[in-house]
């Protein structure tokens, strides 16, 4: 899909589809620049008649011109202007783009979102954009007959064209991450995950390490091995590193979880708690896109990228509760659930994240079904060593309208892993377990600047919604670049 800005309030020269964003209210149609007369009319009758009140959500298609040089107009409801977030900008251009995709177009023109809001033009126009590529997403990957059909080109008023080509790559990193959540566990495996970040980045100025059984042994990752050692697909360390601030000392490391299918291993799943678990290298793929958009950006920072891949299953050589690995720091951890085997990868990760020089960490994770529980399918848990660099983690995530909530990462959960045998266990049991899970990570970051986002609830989406279908999400990204842009810049 091609995006095409045209630096004007007006409405576009023509097009088989006009986007109409309205305010709900009496005057809706009023504070629209360019449009009919004809138009105006017969958008005060719908709202007259209740048929459309631009209400956040609402739809309706006209399959008239009404004075105006396109096939078919679509009107959006945005809500109340004095509520408005970009977030809700955003999601209303992904449900355009879904509705017209059932049928297919050539050329979509979305007119600028009207004034009335405390929004941002151009950042409004920017979330259209980004709304409407997140929007053109599918999970049909394998489907002969995919129930949506493509997008030509799309063209957006906005009075900065470079802000339109910024969220359109980000856009895009987005859904790369999300792609790749897409595919099967027999497509996406620690290998081909690898080979596929390589081939995306062969053009960006990244340079990327790839660490197999060898050298994982070598660096005493004995708990990425661990958790690897059970799967026929081994087990891997892949690496990304974007140096654009070489008189900056701060490195943003960037860790994500990437288990590219977990059985739970011989604590294993049921089948339904199986059924979506090709999703648990959502952390990942979300790192790794990111790190891509900031080169892509060409943003003036250093990035260190950590991506911990394997697959977890139960076999005759998989780890077994009641074993002992020893982490790369040295620290030992006792596995009393092959389950929870995320924070197991990740210990490896962090603690070599650190050792490669990072200043600064978050991580990304699929982590806990506990914080599903607590914290629902649209928001992330956020936990920190450190106030200051939280409060920074969650102003990108809020700029973005990607959501974070503060859980406590207080030290009186460390009771609760603590091992008999080990200096700690991979369970916490069932109380607290999205914190006890974050209180285990914690002890490999070297008291660095860290932030833990466990994102089981909003990586991924089980059911389809009106602006984006149903599996992965891509969430973090945005994020992520918008950390690294301020990051940059303080």
């Amino acid at each position: 899909m091609k995006i095409e800005t045209l630096i004007a309030p007006a409405l576009p020269l023509s097009g088989d589809w006009l986007v109409l964003s309205l305010w709900e209210g009496a005057d809706m149609a009023k504070s629209v620049v360019g449009i009919s007369e004809g138009l105006m009319t017969r958008i005060d009758q719908l709202r007259q008649q209740g048929d459309f009140e631009g209400k956040r959500g609402e739809q309706i298609a006209l399959y008239d011109s009404f004075g105006t040089p396109f096939e078919r107009i679509l009107l959006v409801g945005l809500g109340k202007a004095d509520t408005a977030t970009l977030g809700s900008i955003l999601r209303a251009g992904g449900a355009a783009i879904r509705t017209i995709s059932k049928r297919g177009a050539n050329i979509v023109a979305f007119a600028s979102v009207p004034a009335g809001s405390s929004l941002d033009p151009s950042q409004a126009a920017a979330a259209q954009v980004t709304g409407a590529i997140l929007g053109e997403g599918s999970q049909e990957i394998f489907r002969s007959n995919k129930s949506r059909k493509p997008i030509g080109k799309i063209i957006v008023s906005s009075p900065d064209a470079d802000a339109i080509d910024r969220s359109a790559r980000i856009a895009e990193s987005v859904r790369w991450a999300a792609d790749l959540v897409n595919l099967t566990p027999e497509e996406l495996y620690p290998e081909s995950f690898c080979q596929r970040a390589i081939e995306e980045s062969a053009t960006l100025p990244i340079k990327v390490e790839v660490l197999r059984v060898p050298e994982l042994s070598a660096n005493k990752m004995a708990c990425i091995l661990g958790v690897g050692r059970g799967s026929v697909n081994e087990p891997r360390l892949l690496i990304l590193r974007y140096q654009a601030a070489p008189s900056d000392p701060r490195q943003l490391a960037l860790v994500g979880k990437g288990i590219t299918f977990d059985s739970g291993g011989l604590s294993i799943k049921t089948a339904d708690g199986m059924l979506t678990m090709k999703c648990d290298m959502a952390g990942a793929a979300a790192v790794v896109a990111a790190t891509m958009a900031i080169a892509r950006l060409k943003l003036p920072v250093n990035i260190l990228c950590v991506a911990p891949l394997a697959e977890n299953m139960p076999s005759s050589n998989a780890i077994r509760p009641g074993d002992v690995l020893r982490a790369k720091n040295g620290k030992t951890i006792e596995v009393v659930n092959t389950d929870a085997e995320g924070r197991l990868v990740l210990a490896d990760a962090l603690s070599h994240a650190i050792d490669l020089g990072a200043t600064h960490l978050v991580d990304l994770a699929t982590l806990t079904g506990a914080c599903l529980v607590a914290l629902g399918t649209s928001v992330a848990g956020l936990m920190t060593n450190q106030e200051d660099w939280a409060d920074q983690v969650h102003a990108a995530s809020e700029s973005v309208g990607e959501r974070l909530w503060r859980l406590p990462l207080d030290d009186d959960y460390e009771e609760l892993i603590r091992s008999g045998i080990a200096d700690m266990k991979n369970s916490g049991g069932k109380y607290g377990g999205a914190i006890t899970a974050a209180k285990l990570l914690e002890q490999f970051v070297a008291n660095k600047p860290w932030c833990h986002l466990d994102i089981a609830g909003p990586a991924f989406s089980e059911k389809e919604s009106p602006h984006q279908d149903a599996g992965g999400t891509g969430f973090g990204v945005r994020t992520l670049v918008e950390l690294a842009d301020r990051f940059a810049r303080r």
